[in-house]
């Protein structure tokens, strides 16, 4: 009886997780770049589900202007002085909905930052989820 009530708990308590941060090996290993530079400027935009009026996310757009490249997959190509880093998060979800919930924190305009993100052909960084970016002001990196 116990074992059941503790099992009941535990999937209970499963039903409104996250996903998990990843280590450092994690975003390092994932990202196909890595680079720091500084937030110019953020732009939102409200994005909500054509099936439920429930599900509404909050994409972000960040004009970075980059000052160091660890790691870029952009062979004989320079990367560019100013890129664009893209992430969202979760505004609204019914109620015991599970599953991922964009980036974990938001990025400040002046912020300087170290960005894991998969490029995609439009030059366009898409930063990992659920922390994929760092705020080199406040951190031991």
């Amino acid at each position: 009886m116990l074992k059941t009530i503790l099992s009941s708990l535990l999937i209970t308590g499963a039903a409104f997780a996250a996903v998990p941060p990843m280590n450092e090996n994690m975003r390092a290993s994932f990202a196909n770049s890595i680079f720091e530079g500084k937030v110019l400027k953020i732009e939102t935009e409200s994005v909500g589900s054509m099936r439920d009026e429930e599900f509404e996310d909050t994409h972000y757009y960040a004009k970075i202007q980059v000052t160091k490249v660890v790691k870029t997959d952009l062979v004989g190509r320079d990367m560019p002085k100013e890129v664009t880093a893209t992430y969202w998060k979760v505004a609204q979800r019914p109620r015991g909905w599970t599953g991922s919930q964009g980036q974990n924190s938001k990025m400040k305009v002046g912020d300087k930052v170290r960005i894991y993100a998969n490029r995609d052909d439009k030059m366009v960084f898409h930063v990992l989820q659920p922390n994929g970016w760092v705020d080199l002001s406040v951190s031991d990196l």
